[in-house]
């Protein structure tokens, strides 16, 4: 009876120490850290057999080739840039050569082509002395009676300040001009009359390059100082008709009269504002 009691006793003992240590047990490994383990020795199984299953790569071997090339010496030559096309190649750039005087010419150079090479300083062509020489003549004289007209003007000038200072200058506008301006040109010197071959050169002849000077310089000063529906009466050239007639155009002046001499020839010119 007592051993019966006594086993019973350990037996309770051993079932009360069983359960504690599944108390403690319960505690440290939780539900989350079992599933954890669980998961991580999975993945750890799976990874060593795809690695100990992994084929091996083997290299593949490469031949090699061999290339042969062409091997060319370079060598120091003159080159000249060429331009292979079709059609007809037109430079975007053109030259006018000319001479500054007409006359005969005497030389003209081989390489006086479209499309040649030229130097600098290549004499392409050569005129004729004597005629460049008479050229260079005209323009001294031409030079020396510009001179002159020069002189006159100045002196013109000074005069007309010495009348604005002393006060003599009308300041009222005009009803009617009359002028007779020098217009003869240097090839009509022979023709002059023994009347007039006294005058001065100044006041027979017009400037060469510009014959039409003193018409234009008393139209300008008319269409400032001639009063409405004033006149202006002028000598003429009829050598220069239709050059004065392009000026009076250029003016916008449409009211226009010619006059002609006993000979014929248009000499004189009213022109209405």
């Amino acid at each position: 009876m007592i051993s019966k009691i006594f086993n019973s006793k350990l037996i309770t003992s051993g079932i009360r120490k069983l359960l504690e240590t599944e108390n403690v047990i319960s505690k440290i490994f939780n539900r989350k850290l079992i599933t954890f383990i669980l998961v991580f020795l999975v993945s750890l199984i799976s990874y060593k057999y795809l690695v100990s299953t992994k084929p091996q790569a083997e290299p593949l071997k490469v031949k090699e080739k061999t290339f042969y090339v062409n091997v060319v010496k370079a060598k120091k030559l003159d080159h000249f840039p060429t331009s292979d096309a079709f059609g007809k190649i037109v430079s975007s750039r053109t030259g006018d050569l000319r001479f500054g005087v007409s006359g005969k010419i005497e030389y003209i150079s081989d390489a006086f082509l479209n499309g040649s090479y030229v130097n600098n300083g290549q004499v392409l062509a050569k005129l004729n002395q004597k005629r460049y020489l008479l050229e260079i003549k005209r323009l001294n004289v031409e030079t020396e009676e510009l001179g002159k007209q020069l002189d006159i003007r100045k002196g013109q000038v000074k005069r007309y300040k010495s009348m604005l200072t002393r006060k003599v200058i009308s300041q009222n506008k005009y009803d009617i001009i009359v002028s007779n301006p020098p217009y003869l040109s240097t090839n009509e010197a022979n023709e002059i009359g023994e009347n007039v071959k006294f005058e001065p050169k100044i006041a027979l002849f017009a400037p060469i390059n510009n014959p039409l000077h003193f018409y234009k310089k008393i139209i300008e000063f008319a269409l400032i100082n001639l009063n409405k529906k004033g006149q202006i009466y002028l000598e003429i050239n009829p050598v220069f008709i239709r050059d004065l007639k392009q000026l009076l155009s250029d003016f916008n002046l449409n009211d226009v009269t010619f006059r002609d001499d006993f000979r014929g020839k248009k000499r004189l010119v009213k022109v209405s504002f």
